[in-house]
């Protein structure tokens, strides 16, 4: 080999190695945003019945100078207890909430398309046992038909628009934060009439006992049918009150991932063999969704609307039995993202919540509201601005049925959560970390880059700089080290091992002139390149 070939040998080598790849890591810089672009119309009943229409948009979050116009979609719902904010008792409850942002960053700054979108909000808090239930039930059915409408959109903006947004319509991801968790985990599993039905979805009330969500009356599952309710007017006369006004007929409603952060699915039954694979971010300590099999709890009002549901734990319990995760049991993750996991089940990224500010006390004007200790901070991915909260609860006149200020409604509110945009920030690149590679996989991008990934966060070489020998170390025993070959920067190849067989080989460069190699190691699964400074 000549020269000339050594060298160009180098620089693919030297660009290769500063490169990083689309997907799994930041690539770009800076991402562009379209707001409040709407994807439907549907009837809302935030203002009770009868339902108004509502226009439901979304924001649209697109790498800054990117070329690619088939990007993957990743749909991010957020957080609020299916009630504005205020109303909810807190301060989160947007599209543009801070952790919605955030995560639709950092996913288009790896080349996605990234979108956080609005649901249909709304349910009776304050009614007895089954007005809550079947209304909170009823919103998170909405919000799942939302979800679905909102990825028929994006089809049709492809097939008929011209794909304005350059996104792949094959390639789509849906995800949700707290709240939305409970949305992305129905729109997965939610998909036969008969799972709604089941005894603790009924009121037994009623007479005769009847569903809490009634597809005839709701519309079925993707929101695609249109629906009426029965009643009749102030003079006793029969009407009918359209409750669901479909969206973009005729395109599929099907993605092909889920993931959550937060949330929990409605019941464990929903899941069967052959549902597309689901990634859960979970704290053990969360107070209102399950971990493993439990109730969920509404802040807003502290009561019980979901029993036996399903956290993250028993969700990737099932889907790792059925093998619905297999693709990443395959593919044999063992990154450091991963290995901060309190979990070693596959899919399952468990995280130690923070416990409350030991110091914080609130005194409002209800006696013994709220108390000088709450739950663990297990949505350490959400912050907000404490000064705009508060001044919007006391100009809407706070929550109904609750007389504290704005400055008392936040100091309750910090009880539990600690508001802090730098952990929080710090969460988010975590959660998208342990995401990326595995979302990569399922919608088949770079898969070959996925070992060199794989590869590249197991392997260790130390020291650097070395003076006598390195060493190389990967912490996969599925994945053994084939070859060490280390370049001078000529491109000449100056040491070599083979045949290694091993999660660890040395190299002895202490007689080699000091200065910069390339440094390439091979597994049986990726290859990796670094630099190797020599003293």
């Amino acid at each position: 080999m000549t020269k000339a070939p050594l060298l160009l040998l180098l620089a693919m080598s030297w660009g290769l190695l500063n490169a990083q790849t689309r997907y799994l890591d930041k690539v770009f810089s800076a991402v562009d945003v379209t707001s409040n672009v709407e994807y439907a119309v549907n009837m809302s009943i935030l203002q009770g019945l009868p339902p108004v229409q509502q226009s439901l948009k979304l924001d649209i979050y697109t790498p800054a100078g990117d070329t690619v116009t088939n990007r993957p979609v990743v749909l991010i719902a957020g957080t609020g207890n299916f009630l504005p904010l205020v109303f909810n008792g807190g301060p989160l409850g947007q599209k543009t909430d801070s952790a919605n942002v955030e995560m639709c960053k950092q996913f288009a700054l790896r080349g996605y398309v990234a979108i956080s979108y609005e649901y249909r909000l709304g349910w009776n808090p304050i009614g007895n046992d089954d007005a809550r239930r079947s209304t909170i039930l009823q919103a998170a059915y909405r919000g799942i038909q939302d979800t679905r409408t909102a990825i028929r959109f994006l089809r049709k903006t492809v097939a008929v628009d011209g794909n304005p947004y350059g996104i792949d319509a094959d390639k789509i991801v849906a995800g949700g934060l707290g709240t939305g968790g409970y949305l992305s985990l129905g729109s997965a599993f939610l998909d036969q009439p008969a799972e709604i039905n089941l005894l603790k979805f009924i009121n037994l009330n009623s007479t005769p006992p009847l569903p809490y969500v009634i597809p005839q009356v709701f519309g079925n599952y993707e929101g695609s049918d249109t629906t009426y309710l029965p009643t009749t007017d102030t003079a006793g006369n029969p009407i009918f009150l359209l409750m669901n006004l479909p969206s973009h007929i005729g395109y599929s409603s099907d993605f092909n991932m889920a993931f959550h952060l937060g949330g929990a699915l409605g019941d464990s039954s929903w899941i069967q063999d052959g549902d597309m694979p689901v990634v859960s971010i979970h704290s053990p300590a969360d107070s209102n969704a399950p971990y493993n099999l439990g109730n969920v709890i509404v802040p807003t009002t502290g009561d019980i609307v979901i029993p036996d549901a399903a956290g993250g734990l028993l969700v990737q319990s099932i889907q790792n039995r059925f093998g619905n995760n297999q693709i990443f049991v395959d593919a044999g993750f063992n990154d450091v993202i991963t290995q901060s996991s309190n979990s070693n089940l596959e899919a399952l990224y468990s995280f130690n919540a923070v416990a409350p500010r030991a110091d914080t006390q609130c005194v409002t004007s209800i006696p013994g509201y709220p108390i000088s200790s709450g739950d663990p901070d297990s949505g350490p991915w959400n912050w907000y601005s404490e000064a705009s909260f508060i001044g919007t609860w006391d100009f809407l006149g706070g929550q109904p049925g609750n007389p504290i200020t704005g400055m008392e409604a936040n100091c309750a509110y910090l009880v539990g959560n600690l508001n802090d945009p730098a952990r929080s920030k710090r969460f988010i690149d975590t959660a998208v970390q342990y995401l990326a590679p595995r979302m990569a996989l399922v919608l088949e991008l770079n898969t070959v880059g996925i070992q060199d990934y794989v590869l590249r966060e197991n392997l260790r070489v130390y020291p650097n700089p070395a003076k006598d020998v390195v060493r190389m170390e990967t912490a996969d025993g599925s994945r053994p080290l084939v070859s060490a070959t280390l370049f001078d920067l000529t491109g000449r190849q100056v040491r070599q091992l083979s045949n290694l067989n091993n999660t660890r080989a040395e190299m002895q460069v202490g007689d080699l002139p000091h200065g910069l190699y390339l440094l390439e190691v091979r597994a049986t699964e990726g290859r990796f390149t670094q630099r190797l400074l020599v003293e």
